[in-house]
């Protein structure tokens, strides 16, 4: 009996131990349990696979044996994910390898690239100077393009396209350094910033009149702003600023012969683009009628340029609304061409608007004049004898001339006023003589007798004095223009009180046309020889009437006697005379 009780107090006491250890083990609380993050249980519910749910609806809820088996569970589930990621960590890895090895050999490529293509670039240059098209150096331009403003950026290309298929114009671009400036969010803002194509101060280009025409409405606004209204700090900073980038242009005639090269800027505060001729200021003024340059072309850059006044502007303050000491001037025909300015045809007979084609043959065509006008002034500052003319207009002019310069001299255009105004014709020194019709040519008289001062604008003035065979001399101021030979040298002879002086200033002035003889560049030296023969005329009728000295006269100025030659076939208030000579009979005839 005593060892039953010993063996049963032994049990008991093992039973106890077991249960202590079982209650601790369940009690225990790793903290590398913890540490082990794990998916959130409403994932685990969501993504675990179904071998490791199944036990679970089984136990009871609340039950420490459901959230003993939860446990395990989601230890489980975090080990295949695991072994997942690991995996895909392996496979991810073997692509890096492989890419870092494309990367590599790509690498290599890029280094070996301008290499290559300087080599491909050398080995092409021939090819492209035999075909004439640089495509390296184009593809350069382009690139540099992207920095200009719009209305730069459309110039560049009007004019490239014309190069492309009438050749004779190449277009460079250059950008200065600081091409970029901050802006007042602190954001880069490029010097030439673009804007929306048409758009300006929430007014489109080219819309209605208060886009690009100065309508009457227009005019309205800006005649109440003030001449003198001092200019706000900003606009003096910067109204007056262009653009760092520009486009040069040269052009070239198809002989080559003619070469001028443009350079164009843009001012942003104003909306304008400006052109410069290098070397040759002035020298496209007048391309177009009443375009000298001189003032802004639309109502948005004047009224920024003369801010703000109530006191009515004039026509000068209009005119300095662009400052003459910058050289590059806002012709309307270039704002045109940016794109800025819908051009209104002006002047009579004026029905179209310009083309990119019109507007570089016209420079071209005002480039060859001035250079064949600068010829034709040096040569007559050395007052040859007879003076030369072209070989077409040989026949309109004796062979021989009695009469000859003999002094030839630029003066000022005062000057020349001053004698102009003493004058007893109406007629305005700057009639266009292209103007066909009569009502063209009295609608252009009205407008310069209006004062139209761009008529005159870029004038030179000339003074020479002519001797005759009598030892008379006569003095003719010349005024010739900046668009010469679309307008003709216009003379004015003195002394004004011989009327038949008058009348071969008429000759000279109004008949001008006709001495075009195949070449209008020669227009001044045809005038002048025109002049000594006129001379020869009235010094044979003023000379004796008989003898030797009138037949020699005769025989200088054609060959002909005088009294066949020099005879007054008109009479009464219609008597003057013939001026005009025959190179067959070798005579002159009335008109």
């Amino acid at each position: 009996a005593e060892e039953k009780q010993l063996s049963l107090q032994n049990l008991s006491y093992e039973k106890a131990y077991l249960l202590q250890e079982i209650e601790r083990c369940r009690k225990y609380e790793t903290t590398l349990a913890k540490q082990i993050p794990l998916v959130p249980i409403e994932q685990f519910h969501a993504t675990a696979p179904a071998h490791l749910l199944g036990d679970l609806a089984t136990l009871p809820d609340g039950s420490p044996a459901k959230e003993h088996q939860i446990a395990l569970s989601r230890l489980a589930h975090e080990l295949l994910l695991r072994r997942e990621h690991r995996e895909q960590l392996a496979k991810l890895k073997q692509d890096k390898k492989h890419i870092q090895a494309k990367t590599s050999e790509k690498k290599m490529f890029l280094e070996e690239l301008p290499r290559k293509m300087q080599a491909i670039v050398n080995a092409t240059a021939s090819v492209e100077q035999h075909f004439g098209e640089p495509i390296i150096q184009r593809l350069g331009r382009h690139e540099l393009c992207r920095r200009l403003p719009n209305a730069l950026y459309t110039v560049y290309c009007q004019l490239e396209a014309y190069g492309d298929v009438f050749g004779g114009v190449s277009v460079s671009v250059e950008v200065g350094p600081e091409t970029e400036k901050t802006g007042p969010d602190g954001s880069a803002d490029a010097v030439g910033k673009k804007r929306k194509r048409g758009e300006e101060d929430g007014a489109p280009h080219g819309q209605g009149s208060s886009a690009g025409q100065d309508s009457p409405e227009n005019v309205a606004q800006t005649e109440g702003l003030s001449d003198d209204a001092p200019p706000s700090s900003a606009t003096t900073r910067n109204l007056f600023e262009p653009c760092r980038a520009n486009v040069q242009a040269r052009l070239q005639s198809p002989n080559k012969q003619v070469d001028v090269t443009l350079l164009f800027q843009y001012y942003e505060e104003l909306d304008v683009v400006t052109v410069e001729a290098i070397d040759q200021a002035g020298l496209l003024a007048n391309i177009y009628p009443n375009d000298t340059g001189q003032f802004l072309p639309h109502i948005r850059g004047r009224q920024r340029a003369n801010p703000g006044g109530a006191t009515r502007r004039s026509d000068d303050a209009l005119r300095r609304s662009f400052p003459e000491e910058i050289k590059g001037r806002p012709y309307k025909w270039l704002q045109w061409l940016a794109g800025i300015y819908d051009l209104t045809p002006e002047g009579p007979d004026m029905v179209s608007q310009p083309s990119t084609q019109s507007i570089v043959r016209s420079i071209l065509d005002r480039v060859g004049a001035q250079e064949a006008l600068a010829d034709q002034l040096k040569v007559l500052s050395a007052c040859p004898h007879p003076i030369p003319v072209h070989q077409s207009a040989e026949a309109l002019f004796p062979p021989k001339s009695a009469s000859r310069l003999i002094k030839w001299e630029e003066i000022s255009c005062e000057a020349a006023d001053q004698v102009a105004a003493k004058s007893q014709s109406v007629r305005a020194s700057g009639v266009p003589t292209f103007y066909r019709s009569s009502a063209a040519r009295e609608r252009n008289m009205a407008l310069v007798g209006a004062g139209a001062s761009w008529a005159n604008f870029g004038r030179r003035c000339f003074s020479g004095t002519l001797k005759t065979q009598d030892n008379r001399e006569f003095q003719a101021i010349v005024q010739v223009f900046v668009d010469y030979p679309r307008r003709v040298p216009h003379f004015t002879l003195l002394p004004r009180s011989n009327a038949d002086l008058a009348t071969v200033q008429r000759e000279l002035n109004e008949y001008a046309d006709e001495l075009e003889a195949g070449n209008r560049l020669q227009m001044l030296s045809h005038q002048v020889r025109r002049l000594e023969m006129c001379l020869d005329v009235l010094s044979s009728v003023a000379g004796p009437g008989t003898g030797s000295e009138s037949e020699g006269a005769g025989a200088d100025s054609g060959g002909a006697s005088s009294s066949s030659a020099l005879e007054r076939k008109h009479r009464g208030r219609d008597r003057r005379l013939a001026f005009v000579y025959d190179a067959q009979s070798r005579t002159f005839v009335h008109r």
